[in-house]
């Protein structure tokens, strides 16, 4: 199989990456990598990712049926897939494996299937650097369509992650969507606890033990608590800005919610949070941007020097 993969950003160039390597261990996958940023093709090049200068090089090697990945930002997706529906015949098979909105994949799909091209929208958690243990994939579509694909879903999982075939259209981005609200309401809460204990009684406090202490059997270790202690040993909180971006899956949580008449307060608190953040510097903003940056590769503000 050759793969074409279009969009080679930081999480682009991790999945290609590690198809790239599945592909010499396993044979069988070719991947050509395609993006519209001379820097992002050389990233993902000494990443031993073959990548091409346009995207039509990209598309015309694929022998019928084709296979075409995207890892654009969601407001990209529609520009790209005409930009592909040219190089596309029926019996294609296009793959959403960004953050698009869910809706969006429900109403993208059959008009696809329309042409004859089948579509698969895949949420991937784990970060650039999931490579290293395997990616959790969260993949909806027609069950024929996705079969087609569970060779690559295997590659990307492995060694520890996992992939699924959650429901029809748009499930997986869905899925993905309400996990990514529910990693809001995690952030916000593992914030607003080391603010509790910076300005608790106890000022003394080694706050980066206290967290090495919880990631080790406690009820709430886990991967985020694993980043906390990194931060906390690490980082000076004092020279980062209380900032924290949204990328905007927090927000269609609340508003899905909404829809089908279900409060989520918490995921809301901590969507308003960062929404707060962008008007006065907070505290556990900055908690938030450095959880943000060591899983996601997301850009933290920093302070200048005086």
């Amino acid at each position: 199989m050759t793969l074409a993969l279009i969009g080679l950003g930081k999480m682009g160039r991790a999945l290609a990456t590690k198809l790239a390597q599945g592909s010499r261990q396993q044979r069988g996958v070719r991947v050509l990598g395609y993006d519209a940023d001379p820097a992002a093709r050389g990233e993902a090049a000494l990443g031993g990712v073959e990548t091409v200068e346009e995207l039509g090089d990209a598309l015309s090697p694929l022998e019928a049926p084709r296979t075409v990945w995207l890892m654009v930002p969601a407001p990209r997706v529609e520009e790209v897939i005409a930009a592909c529906l040219p190089h596309l015949s029926p019996g294609d098979l296009l793959v959403d494996g960004g953050n698009s909105y869910f809706r969006d994949s429900q109403r993208r799909a059959p008009n696809l299937t329309a042409r004859g091209v089948q579509f698969v929208d895949i949420g991937v958690s784990g970060g650039p650097g999931g490579g290293a243990v395997g990616f959790s994939l969260m993949v909806g579509g027609d069950a024929a369509a996705v079969s087609r694909i569970e060779p690559l879903l295997g590659i990307l999982a492995s060694p520890e992650g996992a992939f699924g075939h959650v429901g029809p259209s748009g499930a997986g981005h869905f899925v993905k969507m309400v996990h990514n609200g529910i990693e809001y309401g995690m952030m916000e809460a593992l914030a607003e606890g080391v603010d509790v204990l910076r300005h608790g009684p106890y000022q003394d406090l080694d706050l980066a033990e206290v967290a090495r202490v919880w990631k080790s059997g406690s009820v709430i270790r886990s991967y985020l608590v694993d980043l906390l202690v990194e931060i906390l040993r690490t980082e000076d909180l004092e020279a980062v800005v209380g900032r924290a971006e949204a990328t905007g899956e927090g927000e269609w949580t609340v508003k899905t919610a909404e829809e089908i008449g279900l409060d989520v307060p918490a995921i809301a608190a901590a969507v308003a949070r960062r929404d707060e953040s962008q008007r006065r510097e907070l505290f556990v903003a900055k908690i938030l941007s450095l959880l943000r940056n060591r899983f996601g590769g997301h850009q933290v503000q920093r302070k200048s020097s005086p």
